[in-house]
C-alpha cells in the first residue's frame, strides 16, 4: 500500500473496488468508498478512470488475464490427453485445482461473483467489456485444448464452449448452495464416474 507510482495508485483503486465488490452490490459502490479504501483523494480515482465502470472492466481485464495465464500454462504442460472423455475430465480436475488455487491467492472469487454478474445484467458497457474478455478464454482454452491433444475431427472452440460452460455452472452453484467451498475438482471426478461407469445412455 505504500506505493506511490501512478501504477500503484491505480492498482490500489481497483484492489479497493474488488474490495467492495466482494462486499455489497456494484450499485451500491460509491466513487469516495473506493477513493478512501485506496487511500486517494477522489479526484485521483477520476484520473486514473472515468467512470466506475472503467474500474470493474480493468479489475475484470485482471482476473482475466491470471486465468488466461494459467489456461496457457496448461495447455503446455505434459501429459497430453488421449482425446476420451476420461482424459478430457482428468485435465479437467488439474485444470480445476489450479483455478482453485488462484481463486484462493485472491480470496475474492466467491464474494464478488454474484456483484460482478448482476452487473453485467445492468449494464451494457460491463456486458460488452465481460463479452470480449470471455470470448479471448475460449480462444485460450480451444487453443489449450488442441495442445493438450485434443482429437483434431473435434470442434476445439465448442468443446472449449463447454469447459467454460462446466466450470460457470460450477460456480454459480457453488455461489447459491455452498458459498464457502469452490470445489471443481470434486465436480469433475463426478462427471467422469458419471461418463465411464455404469450403462450407456442409450441402455439408461
Amino acid at each position: 500500500m505504500g506505493d506511490q507510482s501512478a501504477n500503484g495508485k491505480s492498482q490500489r483503486i481497483v484492489e479497493s473496488f474488488a474490495s467492495c465488490l466482494a462486499r455489497k452490490s456494484y450499485d451500491a459502490i460509491s466513487i469516495k468508498e473506493i477513493a478512501e479504501g485506496a487511500g486517494v483523494p477522489v479526484g485521483s480515482v477520476y484520473y486514473y478512470f472515468k467512470k466506475k465502470e472503467d474500474i470493474f472492466l480493468e479489475l475484470l481485464h485482471q482476473s482475466n488475464f491470471e486465468l488466461l495465464k494459467m489456461v496457457t500454462e496448461w495447455g503446455q504442460s505434459e501429459p497430453k490427453c488421449d482425446g476420451s472423455f476420461a482424459s478430457l475430465m482428468d485435465e479437467m480436475i488439474v485444470l480445476g485445482e489450479r483455478y482453485l488455487n488462484k481463486a484462493a491467492e485472491y480470496q475474492t472469487d466467491n464474494g464478488m461473483l454474484p456483484a460482478m454478474w448482476a452487473a453485467c445484467v445492468s449494464n451494457a458497457d460491463i456486458r460488452a467489456g465481460l463479452r470480449a474478455e470471455y470470448d479471448k478464454c475460449l480462444q485460450t482454452i480451444a487453443r489449450a485444448l488442441v495442445n493438450k491433444g485434443l482429437d483434431p475431427q473435434v470442434d476445439a472452440l465448442a468443446m472449449a464452449r463447454l469447459c467454460a460452460s462446466l466450470f460457470d455452472g460450477i460456480k454459480a452453484y457453488t455461489t447459491i448452495y455452498h458459498p464457502e467451498k469452490l470445489d471443481f475438482p470434486t465436480v469433475f471426478r463426478t462427471l467422469k464416474a458419471f461418463g465411464t461407469s455404469g450403462p450407456t445412455m442409450q441402455e439408461r
